[in-house]
């Protein structure tokens, strides 16, 4: 099974700086906090957590799962790929604390950019959220003792953040469940 594949090691020199780099910053923006701000501390957690994310990246870029992954098999490809992104980037995540990462959010940069894109990405998202209510307004409208309506309503209605509407749907919903009627307002 292993016959043919390449397991030879290459240290692709940008990665290497890469990482190095942001070894680097991480210490020395860890030693400005605390000589700014002696009373805010680093849990060893975090530290761990830098230091495996550092690590599992070296393993999956440096190693010959990098020339198996680029050269012969896919599914190393894949190990990359889900180990970048669902190990590093969150154990980097929780590397840092709010405090390191605050100064990067309050740039008068980012600050322009962010209600931007969040209206951007989540604007087909309320509309399509508004019309799933209407709709399931219409269906518990056609069909007042279907269980599965007022699920669907509640959870369209909590996702909209209408909490009380929600809650209301939703216990429309128990009583069906436990083989109760409603009646028709």
């Amino acid at each position: 099974m292993l016959q043919g594949l390449d397991f030879s090691w290459h240290w692709n020199p940008i990665i290497v700086i890469s990482l190095l780099l942001l070894c680097l910053l991480y210490v020395v923006a860890i030693r400005l906090a605390r000589r700014y701000k002696p009373e805010e501390t680093l849990p060893s957690y975090r530290i761990i957590a830098f230091a495996s994310a550092i690590i599992l990246i070296a393993l999956v870029l440096l190693t010959p799962l990098d020339t198996i992954a680029r050269t012969q098999l896919f599914a190393a490809h894949m190990i990359q790929a889900v180990t970048l992104t669902t190990l590093c980037a969150p154990l980097l995540l929780v590397a840092c604390p709010d405090w390191l990462l605050q100064p990067l959010i309050d740039q008068p940069v980012w600050r322009s950019f962010q209600p931007t894109i969040i209206s951007r990405e989540f604007a087909p998202v309320r509309s399509q959220l508004n019309e799933a209510i209407e709709a399931g307004k219409k269906a518990v409208e056609l069909r007042p003792n279907d269980q599965i309506g007022w699920t669907s309503l509640s959870l369209f209605y909590n996702r909209a953040g209408n909490i009380e509407e929600a809650e209301a749907a939703g216990t429309k919903a128990k009583i069906l469940s436990w083989g109760g009627k409603i009646a028709k307002e």
